[in-house]
């Protein structure tokens, strides 16, 4: 072996030459070396670039940054750099600069950075090319970098941002019919219109920035009764209330039927918060429930066959198949809003889910729900668990910025 030896440890840089040893390829040590310092390099090189491309973006006032100065900074790395070099480096650090101009949901800013891409220079012309392209290492890159943009372009935007036939166009011209790149958005071409109209619960779009509205949409998706009602309160016009803010509850007939057959001696309950959101926006909703009904019959049976017209059309069946004929007739279906473990019997959203709000919301209900005034009600708020979630969090906010203190 001391062949083998000598040829890792030999002084001669100039090329790496395979050893083979039966399936295996040696290559020299030195020259691995060499290849992971110019990879380090490279990788050093590539920091540097995004450093001083993110300069054009720093220069910009937090306070003034738009769609309009977003624009400008693309238009400005354009006049000045009319060969595009480094424009790899530039779409990276603009598309970590989208959500602070708030422009990540914007279709015509990304269209902006794909056109930033050089028109032909990638677009492979014979076969030679396609499989022994001098530049693949750049190629690559580029296709990368094209495909980072559409990824985000679906993280961010979602179902209102997808390819139309313009971006098509401008990623064809940058870099040909059939590479990686023009995959990618074609598959985003299929398949994000199809998304986008599978929802049955459609969000309004764009999605309003009011947060009232917000929690509207947010109710009308929760309340599964078609026949609910989804109504706007301010606790200001209540006079002891000690607060200043809105409430959106859903309620719907069938509800309110419930609460007046209620028993005036069993309570109920306000349990919350539950989290959902709307989008990319939180929210928190409470429910006023009972104690499941013990005199209906909740079935857990589900049939592998798919079911036929008739049995669509009588869709009590599914609850009448797993028990016989005559116990059938004397049971009662359950309605949609009653559940194994309880009743619901309203919903509410509140600016602030406090408790003094969910006791105002209790008050409007009792308008349209005068058996309420007789029932009582226990709030079952689960306010111990997110304040240790809150504690926990600013203990480790202060351990980071004071990491030799102790606790």
């Amino acid at each position: 072996m001391n062949w083998l030896k000598n040829a890792f440890y030999s002084k001669n840089l100039l090329t790496p030459i395979p050893l083979s040893i039966g399936s295996a390829h040696v290559y020299w040590l030195n020259s691995t070396i060499r290849c992971k310092s110019s990879a380090e390099s490279q990788t050093s090189q590539t920091t540097k670039a995004l450093t001083v491309v993110d300069e054009v973006f720093d220069t910009i006032p937090p306070e003034d940054r738009n769609k309009k100065t977003f624009e400008r900074a693309l238009g400005m790395y354009l006049r000045t750099n009319v060969t595009r070099r480094g424009h790899t480096e530039f779409i990276y650090a603009a598309l970590k600069r989208m959500k602070e101009f708030g422009v990540h949901k914007d279709l015509e800013s990304y269209k902006r950075l794909l056109e930033i891409f050089p028109k032909g220079k990638m677009i492979p012309r014979n076969f030679m090319q396609l499989h022994f392209f001098v530049r693949l290492k750049e190629c690559i890159t580029r296709n990368s970098s094209n495909v980072a943009l559409t990824f985000w372009m679906r993280w961010n935007g979602g179902v209102s941002v997808y390819p139309d036939k313009e971006i098509y166009l401008i990623v064809k011209n940058a870099f040909g019919e059939w590479t990686h790149a023009m995959r990618k958005m074609k598959r985003q071409m299929y398949w994000m219109p199809k998304f986008k109209n599978a929802d049955p619960y459609p969000l309004p779009r764009p999605v309003p920035n009011s947060d009232i509205e917000i929690a509207q949409a947010a109710m009308r998706r929760i309340c599964r009764d078609p026949a609910n009602n989804v109504e706007v309160f301010y606790t200001s016009t209540v006079s002891d209330s000690t607060i200043n803010t809105w409430i959106v509850s859903g309620q719907s007939p069938h509800q309110r039927e419930h609460i007046e057959d209620h028993p005036t001696n069993e309570a109920l309950y306000v349990d919350g918060p539950f989290r959902t959101w709307l989008a990319d926006k939180s929210l928190f909703y409470f429910t006023l429930i009972s104690e499941p009904n013990k005199k209906k019959y909740f079935s857990d049976f589900q049939s592998i066959e798919s079911l036929t017209s008739d049995e669509w059309y009588y869709w009590k069946t599914k609850y009448n198949s797993p028990i016989s004929d005559n116990r059938s007739q004397l049971m009662t279906v359950p309605t949609i809003h009653e559940q194994k473990d309880g009743t619901i019997l309203a919903l509410a959203i509140t600016g602030n889910s406090s408790k003094d709000s969910l006791a105002c919301w209790l008050k409007f209900l009792e308008k349209f729900n005068s058996k309420l005034k007789e029932i009582p009600v226990v709030f079952r708020l689960q306010h111990a668990e997110c304040s240790i979630a809150e504690m926990e969090e600013e203990s480790r906010l202060e351990k980071k910025e004071n990491p030799n203190s102790t606790t």
